[in-house]
């Protein structure tokens, strides 16, 4: 056991001092709780050198301060393992945070205003289409309990979100000097708001507030202006552009207007447009298409095989079927000749947002005896289908245009 030291008036010192000697049997954990706590006794230290009133020190005698860096040893063990984004402690992440690298470290915060983006454009989308907001995506209100939630989810209050995903939930803060330190070792960032207006987010603390905070520095890249005359090219090759906020009115108006299939391009690293949909609809993933069965080891029948069940579970639901390309090319997969079938993936999946699967009666073959209810195959209102691809929207054309029907397809290139 560790022996405890009494209290005494020496600032905390020898308590710190006890505890890295009592430590030293626990070498099992590795140094890198130690090194939190070290990282803590650094903060603990620097703030009580700061304040001059006595009551706003903090852990000022050695029994105190043993007791801290005790239960700071105890968390990082628990989170020595945890990738930063699910860490909770503040010494803990400052001392992750701290060892990143400057890519890394711009990953993170990438990642963080990314999904901030994505939770805030669902809200707003809430707000927009509050009348009737489960039918906007497919579905009806009482088939999609996931529509409910996404009203839930603005950054204001991250109950629902922090479920959704643990980058956007808040360190556990117990004193006010974590709260500075962690401001001071992280960063802001800038990213455009739900309602149109600049809001600003801390890495770290996720703060997020709309005023410009005094520590907020534009990256140095974006100061440098250069005035040499540069040819503009249109990153979306002149498909209609779209925020990602607005993708799910920009889906309705292709496929309830103009009765075609949305064929939606996101380029971006983040891929933030899958990973909306996701969490609001029914996805199938076969970018894996684009890898060598020698490395992925799937074979071309078996994906296939679980398009058809996806597909399927989306017609029986009344949901939407996404249908993710990834980077696949013609060169990859051929699904206008070879692999769509009607008694597995009917190419008519890619016509008017597979509104013609809705007549079961020609299509019925896509159902196995399991799908069946009461021996019938059934479809549900609400059912559409969109497809997405990440390929470069100056040559999508050529690269598809053999593979799927693009002929019967709307695109659409998202912004962030």
């Amino acid at each position: 056991p560790i022996v405890k030291p009494t209290k005494t008036k020496m600032g905390g010192v020898n308590g710190k001092d006890i505890f890295m000697k009592e430590t030293e049997k626990y070498k099992s954990n590795g140094d890198f709780p130690i090194l939190v706590a070290v990282h803590e006794y650094e903060l603990i230290k620097s703030h009580n050198d700061a304040v001059t009133d006595p009551s706003e020190k903090f852990c000022g005698d050695d029994a105190s301060l043993f007791d801290r860096l005790e239960a700071i040893y105890k968390q990082a063990v628990e989170e020595t393992s945890l990738p930063l984004v699910e860490c909770t402690y503040p010494a803990v992440i400052m001392t992750k945070y701290g060892s990143l690298t400057a890519e890394e470290k711009e990953a993170f915060t990438s990642s963080l205003v990314q999904a901030i983006v994505l939770q805030d454009g669902l809200h707003h989308h809430k707000l927009k289409n509050n009348e009737d907001y489960a039918q906007s995506f497919g579905g009806t209100e009482a088939d999609s309990k996931n529509e409910k939630d996404a009203a839930e989810m603005l950054r204001g209050s991250l109950q629902a979100a922090e479920e959704t995903d643990p980058i956007l939930r808040p360190p556990n803060i117990t004193h006010g000097f974590e709260h500075a330190e962690l401001r001071n070792t992280g960063k802001w960032s800038k990213y455009m708001g739900g309602s149109g207006c600049y809001m600003y987010i801390h890495n770290l603390t996720r703060d997020i507030v709309s005023i410009r905070p005094e520590e907020y520095t534009e990256d140095e890249v974006s100061k440098i202006v250069d005035t040499s005359p540069k040819e503009e090219i249109d990153p979306a090759n002149g498909i209609k552009r779209v925020h990602l906020r607005d993708l799910p009115d920009e889906v309705d108006r292709i496929v309830n207007e103009l009765k075609r299939t949305p064929l939606i391009i996101d380029c971006s690293t983040e891929q933030a447009v899958r990973s909306f949909y996701e969490y609001k609809a029914i996805l199938e993933d076969v970018s894996c298409l684009s890898v060598p069965f020698g490395k992925s080891g799937l074979k071309r029948e078996d994906v296939m095989e679980r398009c058809r069940k996806k597909l399927v579970a989306a017609l029986k639901t009344g949901n939407t079927f996404a249908f993710y390309l990834g980077h696949v090319t013609i060169e990859h997969a051929d699904f206008k000749t070879k692999l769509c079938k009607k008694d597995c993936f009917p190419k008519e999946t890619f016509v008017g947002a597979g509104s013609k699967l809705l007549q079961v009666d020609k299509f019925t073959p896509l159902y196995r005896e399991a799908d069946l209810e009461q021996g019938q195959a059934i479809t549900r209102d609400g059912f559409r289908v969109v497809v997405i691809s990440s390929l470069d929207p100056h040559k999508y054309e050529e690269l598809l245009a053999d593979s799927i029907p693009l002929g019967y397809m709307t695109p659409v290139y998202v912004n962030y």
